[in-house]
């Protein structure tokens, strides 16, 4: 019985496709880092370059002093969150399932590869205030999250918009509350007979060596393995509409 036949990803092809993104996301990663060190090699440069507080102190100046320290704090935890997300994307198992507040992963799923995206993508994020929390890995959700980003970048090589959308949804079909997370893309569509086969393990129209063709395989293995779905809508010429139906917390 072959891998194709079942419609199942092994873990090592779940690896292999994990490595794929790992070289997107490190690029994204170091850009905004490289960022963030220009901010704190600035605003350093700033509070290294004031003048000691005269006699009485001079406050406005004080002040700008301390906002200037404030910020180089700011830019060294947005560094390190950054870093710390990729190790842990890099060490598939390292975590359980755990109430994960839905906007705060998808903004930060989008922070780790927003620099592989290119300057010609218009980022919507349309994400609902009071979203519902869900029961998930976290490294399993930055996985899926991130592989649908990449996709959608690939579907708009000349530029688009892409728009990530959180809703909270109620129950339906024998189910309870769920949250919807969509990933909207305005690229090119996808024409019905490949609609049919984008779940295929292995199946991909990208060129050799561009795609492993393994991205929404595993998507839709990690969230059929936590109780959720995936469904797809797109046409061609209308973009694609990617959602994720997951169980509330």
């Amino acid at each position: 019985m072959t891998l194709a036949s079942e419609g199942k990803v092994t873990r090592d092809a779940r690896d292999s496709q994990r490595r794929e993104m790992l070289g997107l996301m490190a690029a994204g990663v170091v850009h905004d880092v490289n960022n963030l060190l220009t901010i704190i090699g600035n605003y350093a440069s700033f509070a290294i370059d004031a003048e000691t507080p005269p006699t009485p102190p001079d406050e406005d100046r004080w002040r700008r002093l301390v906002a200037d320290i404030e910020q180089i704090q700011r830019a060294a935890a947005r560094g390190s969150e950054l870093t710390s997300r990729l190790l842990a994307f890099a060490r598939p198992g390292a975590g359980a399932a755990e109430s994960l507040a839905v906007n705060g992963v998808v903004r930060d799923a989008l922070a780790l590869i927003r620099g592989a995206l290119g300057k010609q993508i218009e980022i919507v994020l349309d994400l609902d205030p009071d979203c519902r929390p869900v029961v998930f890995d976290r490294t399993e959700l930055d996985q899926v999250l991130v592989n649908l980003i990449i996709n959608a970048r690939d579907a708009m090589p000349g530029g688009g918009a892409l728009t990530l959308r959180t809703r909270t949804v109620g129950p339906a079909e024998g189910r309870g509350r769920a949250v919807r997370i969509a990933v909207i893309d305005s690229g090119e569509g996808i024409p019905p007979e490949v609609l049919t086969r984008v779940f295929e393990p292995f199946f991909s129209t990208k060129p050799a060596g561009q795609g492993s063709g393994l991205g929404l395989a595993v998507v839709r293995e990690i969230v059929d393995g936590r109780g959720g779905q995936v469904l797809i809508d797109s046409l061609p010429g209308n973009g694609t509409t990617v959602e994720l139906l997951l169980p509330a917390a």
